[in-house]
């Protein structure tokens, strides 16, 4: 990113043969109108970014001011960083290093989620891993874990105080379950970027029960999850006129 496109037009041919992928885009980061759709534009084509770099002499960490407001409140940015140094005379958006592109299900360092092809896993890749992750509960089929849950990953249940860490220690409970682990329903999914919410009729050795979900990603796996539980109750008649039946 640059004021001049020219010049990043030339640099992006000099890069062209190198590994990685190079997106120009012209912007004054001073101005907050260009600094977020210089934002939106790097979020769009690569998922994510990880730090905003200033490199221009003698320009003080202030006049990142704008991108850094766009970095902040833009969801998909997640944990990304700026910094600035006094060399070089213009300021660049880092969105990855360079490097060749991981195949899909490679443990990505940077945190930048790719699917097949090398391409940035978009809201509908997550809504799948997600709807893969309630199969595999529902099915205790923990040998595939490994498809949608994150080497760290973690799963609480508040209303218990209980934490599982690990994909075998939650493997061990779905298979030692009194009774067998539950069958269930996933009536819906929702949300963007790195949380979700998963929304399931449950049906365990002892009964129904409703579960809300609330995942989260790193990278391109659910590292995450916080379970809420609520057993169904009837309906008071004291407001049936004001509601429906479901």
């Amino acid at each position: 990113m640059a004021r001049r496109l020219e010049r990043l037009e030339r640099l992006a041919g000099e890069l062209a043969g190198a590994p990685g992928r190079v997106v120009p885009f012209r912007a004054d980061v001073t101005v907050d109108a260009e600094a977020r759709a210089m934002v939106d534009a790097a979020v769009h084509a690569f998922g994510g970014i990880e730090a905003l770099v200033n490199n221009r002499r003698g320009r003080p960490r202030r006049h990142l001011g704008p991108a850094q407001a766009a970095l902040s409140s833009t969801a998909a940015a997640g944990a990304a960083k700026m910094r600035s140094n006094a060399g070089g005379d213009d300021a660049r958006l880092l969105t990855r290093p360079p490097g060749p592109r991981r195949a899909t299900g490679e443990p990505d360092p940077h945190g930048i989620a790719l699917r097949a092809g090398g391409q940035a896993m978009d809201d509908q890749d997550r809504r799948r891993m997600i709807e893969r992750y309630f199969e595999i509960l529902l099915s205790g089929d923990f040998e595939a874990a490994g498809e949608v849950l994150h080497d760290d990953f973690m799963q609480e249940w508040p209303q218990s105080g209980e934490r599982v860490r690990g994909k075998e220690a939650c493997a061990a409970i779905i298979r030692n379950y009194p009774g067998g682990g539950p069958t269930g329903t996933l009536r819906r999914v929702v949300g963007g970027g790195d949380v979700w919410v998963m929304e399931a009729d449950l049906h365990y050795p002892t009964g129904p029960t409703h579960g809300v979900f609330v995942l989260e990603f790193q990278g391109d796996k659910v590292a995450r999850a916080t379970d809420w539980f609520a057993d169904p109750f009837p309906a008071p008649e004291w407001r049936m006129e004001w509601v429906e039946r479901m």
